[in-house]
């Protein structure tokens, strides 16, 4: 029943068509266009590209690809994360990705060099997926070896890092001779993370929302890990579902459906609902504190970077609305709902609480569990908050007794609680954890 208050809470979305996806010609990413392994760590095989002054030279990275299908060329999608380096001038990352003919073992003549300017726009320590549109629109045939080639024009703002495993069949070339440069290219796993697609990838790319990325339960601007947070934008699926049965494998949490996948502070992140106008998603352990990057993958592209602050606290409850009040989402053990009787019609049983009555009540947000939970993968049980959390819920500013609280399901926090002794009506309900207090203005009906 918690699911349904939930899920109630969200607006109206409509659903409309986007054209059909298109070939993949060559990919080394994982499902939905997303990283394979959790990012950005050392396990990954990190690598640097450039971090030099024009005057110390350039590194340049060319992977050698063969497409599986013949078709003119739309787009070049890359993995990659950049820091700012805090001496010098910060600025965005300007890339030029070049598709090159083979010559003899090495990338030969450039057959078309796209220019990517600030693509991971301006979030310090940013990781995602950059597109480089075509514009020539060239032919490339299957199985004729071609070169990725990719450097950026100027690397005296952007330290660049590529991620994921290093592949078999990277060149790494210098633009200059590289021996009175103290560094030494066997401290780094270079590597490429890239897919080659097909002109009929047709349709228009996700777009994220200015302040489209909040907390799923308050649509607050904070999130922490574990919790579930809203995606707000355009284009953002060209279907409208929630997760299903096949979508799992394993204890694994879906991080796509239908080809949607979000990265979160530049790790996947579990997706349970998806609509061209929002979808919901888990926020993956790592991500924060501080501001964090999001992206939307679909078919037709990565969409821009979002931004959001992500903290290790940021409780908030599921809620209801009814008269233009907020409610907080509360249910009996039976799964009937605490509030007014008729609340949601004849069909869904509803009654007020009154003083004695245990109830539950849904958040997202509160934070760290014994036993530990990690993000992404499936859980029913009882995970309860330490005690030295600092939990407190008052009810009519009277404080509650709480018999259990913590996660029952995946980012899903249960609060037991006997409500107190506090007059009937529409009574305040507030909370607060660690000193973070969840959002204001969240009522109970009191009925004796």
């Amino acid at each position: 029943m918690h699911w349904s208050v939930a899920v109630g809470a969200m607006a109206a979305l409509v659903w409309a068509p986007v054209e059909s996806r298109g070939q993949t010609l060559f990919s080394t990413f994982g499902p939905a266009e997303t990283f394979n392994s959790a990012l950005p760590g050392g396990s990954v095989g990190a690598g640097v590209l450039g971090g030099f002054s024009v005057a110390e030279g350039g590194i340049t990275l060319a992977y050698a690809f063969t497409p599986s299908v013949s078709s003119h060329l739309s787009r070049v999608d890359l993995g990659m994360e950049y820091k700012y380096d805090p001496v010098k001038a910060s600025g965005p990352a300007n890339l030029d990705v070049a598709i090159a003919t083979d010559q003899a073992g090495l990338p030969g003549a450039a057959i078309e060099t796209m220019h990517v300017t600030g693509g991971l726009g301006s979030i310090p320590n940013a990781a995602g997926i950059v597109s480089a549109s075509s514009a020539v629109k060239p032919w490339l045939q299957a199985g004729t070896q071609y070169w990725l080639v990719v450097a950026p024009p100027d690397l005296r703002n952007t330290v660049f890092q590529w991620l994921l495993s290093p592949q078999p069949n990277l060149e790494i070339l210098s633009t200059s001779e590289l021996q009175n440069i103290p560094w030494d290219r066997s401290n780094y796993a270079m590597a490429l993370a890239f897919g080659v697609y097909g002109i009929e990838s047709a349709g228009p790319q996700p777009a994220i929302g200015t302040g489209g990325v909040v907390d799923a339960a308050s649509f607050r601007a904070t999130i922490s890990p574990d919790s579930w947070v809203s995606i707000f934008g355009t284009s953002l699926s060209a279907t409208t579902r929630s997760w299903q049965a096949s979508d799992f494998v394993g204890n694994a949490l879906p991080l796509s459906l239908d080809g949607v996948g979000v990265l979160i502070g530049g790790y996947p992140a579990a997706v349970s609902y998806i609509s061209p106008e929002q979808i919901n998603a888990q926020v993956p352990d790592g991500a924060g504190p501080g501001m964090v990057a999001v992206q939307v993958i679909t078919s037709t592209g990565p969409s821009s970077l979002g931004q959001v602050d992500a903290e290790q606290w940021a409780p908030n409850f599921f809620t209801f609305s009814s008269g233009g009040t907020s409610y907080v989402a509360a249910t009996y053990a039976d799964g009937s709902i605490a509030g007014k009787s008729g609340l949601f019609g004849n069909g869904v049983p509803a009654r007020p609480a009154k003083p004695g009555d245990v109830i539950s009540l849904w958040g997202t947000g509160f934070g760290p569990t014994t036993p530990s939970v990690p993000a992404g993968v499936l859980f029913s049980g009882a995970a309860a908050l330490p005690a030295s959390d600092q939990l407190a819920i008052a009810i009519s500013d009277v404080p509650a007794t709480v018999l259990f609280a913590g996660l029952s399901e995946a980012g899903l926090y249960q609060f037991n609680v006997i409500v107190p002794e506090v007059p009937d009506g529409d009574q305040l309900v507030t909370a607060q954890v660690q000193g973070v207090s969840t959002q204001q203005a969240l009522y109970l009906t009191i009925q004796q």
